[in-house]
């Protein structure tokens, strides 16, 4: 088999899709999935990405930008890259919701956001290159399943399609974001007592110990702030029934920046 690439854009669905996928491979038992790979990591994860990519069943990564060996990978039937895009005035407004975002460094994201999409749409061998739109995939998650089964060559049952749909909808995801932030709440507020406490015995060398397990603590809860199955974090899917996020003259400025973008991905403006 080979490498599955899902490599949409930050804020469009990418996760849900990613998590799509997972469970395609988890039920029909055809590959794994091997997770989140920054930017900053692609060159120490070069070797084993190679390695998957020349595997015998299917690994599947997620990342927002693509390795610079994808062309190549794509010529040798080595690779399957699948896509998520958004309107990018809801882009916009989900990294401002979410982050809080500042306008220079949101254009900036929006910038890169739009660059990668060019990318994605001049890959070599379109027939390995699967796009699909947020609005669509969120709207039908059944219809988006089976179109992500067929392309990567998959045959799920019909209950194998619920189950999916069934563990990537949106009260599951919310459900799964919920419990990540009650825990991150609990080793927050932890965090606060054992200092308070601190203070109060001020035995240097109790002090001393504490320090040290905390850190250990708070490096083994780094780790586990992603779910290390659906790539959720808390924070993850944003505050529900937020106010819109940007004002009608940032609304307005986007639109004329990427109306060209938005013309050519079928959105209107």
């Amino acid at each position: 088999m080979t490498l599955i690439i899902c490599n949409g854009m930050n804020r469009s669905g990418s996760t849900l899709q990613y998590n799509l996928v997972r469970g395609l491979l988890a039920q029909t038992g055809r590959g794994q999935a091997q997770g989140f790979i920054l930017p900053e990591q692609l060159a120490e994860a070069a070797p084993q990405l190679a390695q998957w990519a020349a595997a015998a069943d299917y690994h599947l990564v997620k990342m927002h930008d693509l390795p610079p060996q994808a062309a190549g990978w794509l010529a040798a039937g080595q690779l399957w890259v699948c896509y998520i895009y958004r309107d990018i005035r809801q882009v916009a407004a989900s990294y401002r919701r979410v982050w809080q975002t500042p306008g220079d460094k949101l254009l900036a994201e929006l910038d890169q956001a739009v660059a990668n999409y060019d990318a994605v749409k001049r890959l070599p061998v379109p027939g390995r290159v699967l796009c699909q739109r947020y609005e669509q995939v969120t709207g039908d998650l059944a219809a988006a399943t089976q179109e992500l089964a067929t392309f990567l060559g998959l045959a799920p049952t019909p209950a194998d399609v619920r189950h999916i749909v069934q563990e990537c909808s949106p009260e599951n995801m919310q459900r799964v974001v919920r419990r990540l932030e009650w825990k991150l709440r609990l080793q927050t507020t932890t965090g606060k007592v054992t200092r308070r406490t601190l203070r109060l015995l001020r035995l240097r060398r109790l002090e001393a110990r504490l320090k040290a397990r905390a850190l250990a603590r708070r490096q083994a809860q780094a780790k586990r702030r992603i779910d290390d199955q659906t790539l959720l974090h808390p924070g993850h899917l944003g505050p529900a029934g937020a106010a819109p996020a940007l004002t009608p003259a940032e609304l307005a400025a986007i639109t004329d920046r990427y109306r060209a973008w938005l013309q050519e991905a079928g959105y209107p403006c």
